[in-house]
């Protein structure tokens, strides 16, 4: 069962790389690191809420 997720995972990368690739990045730390620190790993951070005036 181990090496099924390894391998899924081996290839979700590979494909990662590949759509960076045909997008013009690498796919190296800093890059990773830069979409980390820019909070792109949520896609609500700082969204301006429409019920916010509200309450």
């Amino acid at each position: 069962m181990q090496k099924t997720l390894d391998d899924n995972l081996t290839k979700k990368l590979k494909l990662l790389t590949v759509i960076l690739h045909i997008c013009g990045i690498q796919r190296i730390f800093e890059t990773i690191m830069s979409v980390y620190e820019s909070k792109a790993s949520g896609p609500h951070v700082n969204k301006e809420r429409f019920r916010d005036e509200w309450f």
